[in-house]
């Protein structure tokens, strides 16, 4: 697997398999190998099969959101990100990313907004670009207090970069309608 042999991890353990059906190891090799060669169809009924058997298993639910996202089931990807958030699953942000995502896709504006106002709020690792989006997508959506209330984070989270002036001038341009 680490040498990224894909087809012949599968082969391997699909043999193994045959001997140890319901082996949790084997079933995970299975799927992230078959995720790695793009075979998400594959890849989500053996994330299944180990769901069955770990019920609880945060990361499982994620990669089974991820798997749904790449398959264009964004609601059904919706719903499993949300249950590995309710389980905890960290780092929370590349979840919260992924959700917005799936809003933006599903033109769901209301839950897209509020999922990037919590990535900048919420979280202590969001990076510039995360700051860029959520501000671009609260301006032109008229959320001028909230944009304004996040550049002032991203502010002094980055304290030296010009594009969060650009957004300022931007949101001071829409909330007074300059010209």
């Amino acid at each position: 697997f680490k040498q990224k042999l894909y087809p012949l991890v599968i082969q391997v353990w699909l043999d193994l398999n045959k001997q140890k059906p319901d082996y949790r190891p084997i079933i995970q090799m299975i799927e992230q190998s078959l995720y790695e060669i793009w075979e998400y169809t594959s890849a989500k009924k053996w994330l299944e099969l180990y769901l069955k058997f770990e019920p609880d298993d945060k990361n499982a639910w994620y990669m089974m959101g991820v798997i749904n996202l790449k398959l264009w089931e964004y609601i059904l990807s919706n719903i499993q990100l949300i249950k590995a958030s309710e389980l905890w699953y960290e780092p929370k942000i590349q979840l919260k990313r992924r959700l917005a995502y799936n809003y933006y896709i599903l033109q769901q504006q209301d839950r897209m907004l509020s999922e990037l106002n919590s990535i900048i709020t919420e979280t202590n690792t969001f990076e510039q670009e995360d700051l860029y989006l959520a501000l671009y997508y609260h301006i032109i959506h008229n959320q001028l207090d909230t944009a304004t209330k996040l550049a002032e984070i991203g502010n002094r989270q980055f304290p030296d970069d010009a594009n969060i002036y650009g957004y300022y001038g931007w949101i001071f341009k829409e909330k007074w309608d300059i010209v």
